[in-house]
């Protein structure tokens, strides 16, 4: 969270953050991963690892939620990631990754930004848990300067050796 919270002060542009800008919020819970808007220096999403929901930073944390997820959150597990599709608004499209509290899979999802309310989610990638562990799930979502959107997804750590795995695309612990 510190290194989240200290990106976020580096990164912010003319708008001067503190590094505890987030930590001491109203009623945020820990904040996990932040996407600045395209051309705003002041406007972000963020994620909130335990609660599952996506707020708004617009000069001030807007009260409520662009989105909630139901989130297992045990352990490294919960909201991990989201982005801003990098033709927002005209493309008005937010992404969020995921461990899903029914199942604790890997959800990526798409929502689309209607009057500062995420609506109409689509899967776009779901990864099956295996076993029991908590730990490595990944998570951090970045578009490329080419305009596709990257997924880091954790090696789950119950088997180290899923990074290394190259068996046709089948296992996607480990990869980007």
């Amino acid at each position: 969270v510190f290194l989240l919270l200290l990106s976020l002060s580096l990164s912010a542009g003319a708008q001067q953050f503190r590094v505890d800008t987030l930590a001491r919020g109203p009623a945020i819970q820990l904040p996990s991963a932040i996407a600045f808007i395209p051309g705003s220096d002041d406007r972000f999403f963020f994620a909130e690892r335990s609660s599952g929901r996506v707020r708004l930073y617009d000069g001030s944390v807007r009260p409520g939620s662009f989105l909630t997820v139901s989130v297992e959150d045990e352990s490294e597990q919960g909201l991990l990631g989201v982005a801003v599709h990098p033709l927002y608004p005209d493309s008005p499209f937010v992404y969020v990754y995921y461990v899903r509290a029914i199942d604790r899979a890997g959800i990526l999802e798409r929502y689309r930004d209607q009057g500062g309310e995420g609506v109409s989610p689509q899967l776009l990638l779901f990864i099956a848990r295996r076993d029991e562990a908590t730990q490595n799930n990944g998570g951090a979502l970045r578009f490329g300067p080419d305009g596709k959107l990257y997924v880091a997804v954790g090696d789950h750590g119950a088997k180290p050796s899923n990074a290394q795995d190259t068996l046709g695309g089948r296992n996607l612990r480990g990869k980007i």
